[in-house]
């Protein structure tokens, strides 16, 4: 994961895209 055209989110947005990432893969 490389984060070069935009900045590191806020660790909310992290989980958020985790969570969401799990509920497209099950």
């Amino acid at each position: 994961m490389k984060t070069a055209t935009a900045p590191l989110p806020p660790l909310r947005s992290v989980k958020v895209l985790d969570q969401l990432r799990d509920r497209i893969r099950y």
